[in-house]
């Protein structure tokens, strides 16, 4: 179940009610595929990407820490790639989904130069917006989920929502048990959001794991790379 929202107020709460509700197994809450802009270098042009962040409520559940930064993303991970670090808090610091690395030419310990959409906390900008300010690329993560956009930018929760200028979340992810409880449970669990807390569900998806696209696309490809090889064992055998 994802879920588009407008800022979330007292998120930890939210989330901790997230997980308690029945059927529940896993919750995750973020950013996903806000606009960014950024160039390669001070003096290029800018070019569009996809700024992504995701929370997770800590073992305890006394607060939310970045996932897979500190803690296992339980839906829809990513894996770093070999000769990469996940940035660390409050260092302007971000990952990039390989094939943007491989698009533009980035390469591990690059500086991309991002437009700043909040005011800047850079204390000789006095809280300038706009500013053009340097973040490292610590890293290279492959991320199966990321087919449309690929131009993705992972950064931990603080960052991303400085480089967007918001001031919380849009998306939550919750998991439940089995497509058929969640199935029963989808409109109830939206009016939980709705009238529960300080926001209102404006999109949201109902995704059965067995008809996932990507398995779905896979699968098809293979039944037709079968049907060719028959075609050509067929015709080979004729002639």
């Amino acid at each position: 179940l994802n879920v588009s929202l407008f800022i979330i107020l007292n998120g930890l709460e939210y989330l901790k009610m997230f997980d308690s509700y029945p059927g529940v197994t896993e919750v995750m809450a973020g950013i996903e595929d806000m606009p960014v802009y950024f160039k390669t270098s001070e003096d290029g042009d800018f070019e569009d990407a996809f700024v992504q962040a995701s929370l997770v409520l800590s073992e305890d559940q006394t607060e939310l820490i970045n996932a897979p930064f500190e803690a296992p993303s339980p839906i829809e991970p990513f894996r770093l790639l070999s000769g990469g670090e996940w940035p660390a808090p409050d260092s302007n610091e971000v990952v990039l989904e390989q094939r943007m690395a491989e698009k533009y030419e980035i390469e591990v310990g690059d500086t991309l130069y991002f437009r700043i959409l909040s005011a800047s906390r850079d204390p000789e900008k006095v809280g300038a917006t706009g500013t053009v300010e340097p973040f490292t690329v610590t890293g290279l993560v492959f991320d199966a989920y990321a087919t449309t956009p690929n131009q993705s930018v992972y950064a931990n929760m603080a960052d991303a929502n400085y480089l967007t200028g918001r001031a919380g979340l849009n998306d939550i992810w919750a998991r439940f048990d089995n497509f058929q409880q969640a199935e029963a449970s989808y409109d109830d669990f939206l009016s939980l959001i709705a009238n529960e807390t300080n926001y209102r569900p404006v999109f949201s998806l109902l995704e059965n794991p067995s008809e996932n696209p990507l398995i779905v696309n896979a699968q098809m490809i293979s039944a037709l790379m079968s049907l060719l090889a028959l075609i050509a064992l067929v015709v080979s055998g004729f002639l």
